[in-house]
């Protein structure tokens, strides 16, 4: 998450003496709410912000999984799958404020050069979690969310790619809003990709006009 998002919502921001059922991002907020009365202030707070302006798109980048697993004394596989939750509630906050485009930076190209374990470990939560959060009830049906894995899904492992492919025809027919799921990526890889597109159509352009 970029830094603005971690201070208020990432796992490592939180106190230690937060109750076990604390939903981000509210956490800090409801650590001081005695906990019956958590649901209905969650609930009363996320309607007051529905009736002033919201964006209609929010982009964040997913960082601080390591660092976090540091400071906890885990391993850096349970650092991502923290992270990973932590996740799913932003999106279902963001969702439940009815902002309908979301994109979440999740893994970058040069990603690829850290620890194999970690990469490795990486992959195992893409081939599982991506259609985990797509399924029937789970939280992108439940908000009629379609999701569209952006970037170069070619560099990933083929059974990867199938999850991918999966998870995007599982909520192909969702109308309401869109998770633009950003994996893998690079500013760089984007810029070139665009600029090898608009140079392609340009040339199939002027053959066409001949």
């Amino acid at each position: 998450m970029n830094r603005y998002l971690t201070s208020l919502w990432s796992p490592q921001s939180l106190p230690d003496q937060l109750p076990p059922d604390s939903h981000l991002p509210l956490s800090s907020f409801l650590a001081y709410v005695p906990r019956p009365l958590h649901a209905p202030t969650r609930a009363l707070l996320i309607k007051a912000l529905r009736l002033g302006p919201r964006p209609q798109h929010v982009a964040f980048i997913m960082d601080g999984n390591r660092r976090y697993a540091r400071v906890k004394g885990e391993p850096v596989r349970v650092g991502h799958e923290e992270g990973f939750e932590a996740l799913k509630r932003v999106l279902s906050f963001f969702l439940k404020l009815d902002i309908p485009h979301v994109t979440v930076y999740a893994f970058s190209i040069e990603n690829f050069n850290r620890d194999p374990m970690e990469v490795e470990a990486l992959m195992d939560m893409a081939r599982v979690r991506l259609v985990e959060i797509c399924e029937k009830g789970a939280l992108l049906d439940r908000h009629g969310v379609q999701i569209r894995i952006l970037g170069r899904r070619d560099l990933l492992p083929p059974d990867v790619q199938e999850s991918c492919a999966r998870a995007e025809a599982m909520t192909a027919n969702n109308k309401k809003g869109i998770l633009n799921f950003c994996c893998p990526y690079t500013s760089q890889e984007e810029i070139a990709t665009a600029m090898k597109r608009s140079a392609e159509a340009g040339a199939e352009s002027a053959t066409t006009s001949r």
